[in-house]
């Protein structure tokens, strides 16, 4: 989570990347920063990428030990779509680096380049900004992919793996 000024007040901003594709799936941005709004961009990313479901998926949730993800309604709503939580170490940013890295590229190519009129118009740019980035975003710890290249193959994989019962 990070914050942003514009000019009808703070605006918080949310993230949820996929680590394996650095594909973000899910961002909420609001004059708020409680546990409903991390839940709505988790819900963001559950709702286009497993329109299915979660369940049994196997899913684990990095964050930080911040009031919002540590919050029984948020750790609740994890437990009952089966997504297990992990957290970092206390004053360990590390422990959570691809999505800070992710934040950090957001800040350095869209938040601090602009002054922002509004959380309307915060939220349109960065919604723009997220697509541009997951669609034409080359990473060298991908082979030099983008993100939306890396998800749909790795989603292809899972497809054609036929379930096996135990």
């Amino acid at each position: 989570m990070t914050k942003v000024m514009t000019e009808s007040g703070w605006v918080y901003v949310v993230l949820v990347v996929d680590w394996f594709s650095k594909k973000i799936v899910g961002h909420h941005a609001g004059y708020q920063s409680r546990s409903h709004e991390w839940l709505q961009a988790l819900e963001m990313g559950i709702q286009a990428h497993f329109p299915e479901g979660v369940r049994e998926q196997g899913l684990s949730l990095m964050s930080d030990n911040g009031c919002q993800p540590t919050g029984k309604a948020f750790v609740r709503e994890c437990a009952i779509l089966g997504i297990s939580q992990a957290f970092t170490s206390y004053n360990n940013p590390k422990g959570n680096a691809d999505t800070e890295r992710t934040m950090r590229t957001i800040k350095e190519e869209l938040f601090w380049l602009h002054e922002w009129r509004s959380l309307e118009h915060l939220a349109d740019a960065l919604s723009s900004w997220i697509e541009l980035f997951n669609t034409t975003y080359l990473h060298s710890a991908l082979g030099w992919k983008t993100p939306q290249c890396v998800h749909q193959q790795a989603g292809k994989k899972r497809k054609d793996t036929p379930l096996k019962a135990a």
